[in-house]
């Protein structure tokens, strides 16, 4: 009889100290999950940065040769696609495999790039795809060992991005997106900021050299600002002033809208109907914009004013003495300008002059609908001169891959070896939002994403630095800005490797089967679909009314818990598909 209470004592010990377990690990915070996923994004970080400060000494880090090449999305590869398995967990697509059979091909064993369609075929972009060709065992520590369960990415400067896991594009191949414009990129690159659109839509922007097949200025100017709308994040704040012969503000009046998905829909609806017609005044216009920096809706970060124009003002230079005005409201944080002309008519000397005046940049562009137009240079400038970082995550958002509702934390990576470091690229993770979910509720999700990502960045650009930033766009300022040959010193990217042998992104990339399909190279077969979804049960019988946790560890899978309340006796089944191991261990906690 002592021995059986002795036993029922231990037992009952037993499950006291798997229920405090338990406990234990449940009662992490979502503030506290989502710290351990930037604290993943910086890991990736200082691993990006490593292996790119190591670019031009480790000699065996760009060896043009077919066992040290990169997989690319696009294309297919037949040793890539055999490393490739059937699974449901890191996306599906009906849209392009089906519905009988919408699995997605992913490879855990290595990772592959994209490249964007107007990234620069050329040594830095081919460097950084050799270079990050060893993160594949970073990427799957994560995958395996730190519980990441969303996709991965290191994006350049350049135009490339490598992904991990391993997959083929279900995008478009022949005109691939530009992962420089997805709100992650941008807003690790460029920190909150207050941003106002100052557009023209006088009558002259309906002239047909805007873009290709005959697109109006104003069709093209539409396509680019749009475009640039897409890439805000719940933590920036934008509006837009629409001018003719006055200004119309195109969004909320008097104020500073706040990035999220709902405001950046309803903008880029509302632009797109915008008509043309009417004069060209200026200066009414810039009043209206730094009336809009001063909102008390302002992240009071950095502030950015964006004028598209192709015009000859009828106010002549009346805008240089509302700008100065408006500088004068905003204190010690003045607004940068940006200026474009949309057309080789429009009056460049001005514009010249409010970008030098503003620490900005003036660019003429051809064809502003074009994916690579110069109106992402304001990317390039925030970027450059960040002089510190920290995570920055997204409004949640739905995810390309087939995941899902996700939201993404991203940090950018610098080149070191240069004073002062240069920026690089960004590194990012996505979160699925059904992980994040079982620590906090939606609201308290977007409320720990404004907190984390509402911190205003530090920029120190020299105007040695400026002046390189302006050499791209075939203009830089007069005196008192220093001569650009005074300034061959100042890097403002990283420098390039005096000795690589690769020249062309073509080298680094393996080759690919340009017959296979988008769905051969994406989907999973009908076999491979029967396999994956042949699914296991896993069965527990309890008597009375009692609280069931197993919490099942899959190998090389994240965690799945099932917890069910059984008021009579009675069975419960878990279902769960298998993996590729299907190997499974189990702990049960039991609660009255």
């Amino acid at each position: 009889m002592a021995s059986q209470k002795l036993c029922v004592v231990l037992i009952n010990a037993v499950v006291l100290i798997v229920i405090l377990l338990t406990r234990s690990s449940s009662a992490l915070t979502l503030a506290e999950v989502m710290a351990t996923q930037e604290a993943n994004v910086r890991s990736l970080a200082n691993s990006t940065e490593a292996v790119f400060a190591a670019r031009c000494t480790d000699t065996n880090l760009c060896q043009v040769n077919t066992t040290r090449c990169t997989f690319a999305t696009c294309g297919g590869n037949p040793t890539l696609q055999a490393s490739m398995t059937c699974d449901f967990t890191l996306g599906s697509n009906p849209s392009i495999c089906g519905e009988e059979c919408s699995g997605l091909l992913r490879s855990t064993t290595t990772s592959a790039v994209s490249v964007a369609a107007g990234a620069t075929n050329n040594q830095e972009a081919s460097t950084f795809i050799c270079s990050t060709a060893s993160l594949t065992s970073v990427f799957a520590d994560l995958y395996y060992n730190q519980g990441v369960t969303g996709w991965q990415y290191v994006a350049s400067n350049t135009g490339v991005t490598r992904t991990f896991p391993a997959a083929g594009s279900t995008d478009s191949c022949t005109d691939p997106p530009d992962t420089r414009q997805q709100s992650w990129y941008v807003s690790a690159s460029t920190g909150p900021k207050d941003i106002v659109f100052v557009t023209d839509f006088s009558g002259s922007m309906s002239t047909g050299d805007g873009g290709p097949n005959g697109m109006t200025r104003a069709a093209a100017m539409k396509v680019a600002v749009v475009s640039l709308l897409g890439s805000l994040g719940p933590n920036d704040r934008f509006n837009i002033i629409a001018f003719t012969s006055s200004p119309t503000t195109v969004g909320t009046a008097n104020t500073l809208m706040a990035g999220t998905p709902d405001n950046i829909l309803l903008m880029q609806n509302r632009f797109n109907a915008w008509p043309v017609g009417g004069g060209t005044t200026f200066g009414n216009a810039m009043t209206a914009a730094f009336s809009l920096l001063q909102s008390s809706d302002a992240t009071g970060c950095a502030r950015i004013i964006m004028f598209l124009t192709d015009g000859q003002p009828s106010d002549g230079n009346a805008v240089i003495s509302s700008i100065a005005a408006g500088q004068s409201t905003l204190g010690s944080n003045p607004a940068r300008l940006f200026t474009y002309s949309l057309s080789a008519k429009a009056n460049h000397a001005i514009l010249r002059q409010i970008a030098c005046d503003n620490t900005g940049i003036w660019t003429l562009i051809s064809d502003a609908s074009s994916p690579t137009s110069p109106l992402q240079q304001y990317y390039n400038f925030l970027a450059a001169g960040i002089v510190d970082s920290s995570p920055q995550w997204t409004a949640p958002y739905e995810s390309s891959f087939g995941q899902g509702e996700i939201t993404t934390v991203s940090i950018p990576c610098f080149d070191r070896s240069v004073t002062p470091k240069v920026f690089v690229g960004v590194a990012a993770i996505d979160t699925l939002m059904t992980d994040l979910l079982k620590y906090g509720t939606e609201a308290q999700i977007e409320a720990q994403i404004g907190l984390k990502s509402g911190k205003c960045l530090n920029y120190d650009l020299t105007p040695c630095q400026m002046q390189q930033l302006r050499v791209s766009t075939g203009y830089t300022c007069p005196s008192p800005a220093p001569a650009v040959s005074t300034c061959a010193s100042t890097h403002i990217t990283a420098p390039s490797c005096s000795t690589t042998i690769v020249t062309n992104i073509n080298e680094v990339v393996c080759t690919t089967n340009t017959s296979t399909s988008q769905a051969e190279m994406s989907c999973c077969s009908p076999k491979q679909c029967a396999t994956a979804t042949n699914e296991i049960t896993h069965t527990r019988t309890r008597p009375a009314t009692i609280t069931i946790q197993e919490t099942f560890s899959r190998t090389h899978v994240a965690t799945d818990t099932w917890t069910s309340t059984m008021s009579d006796e009675g069975t419960k089944t878990l279902t769960l598909r298998p993996t590729p191991s299907n190997t499974f261990s189990a702990t049960t906690t039991i609660s009255s």
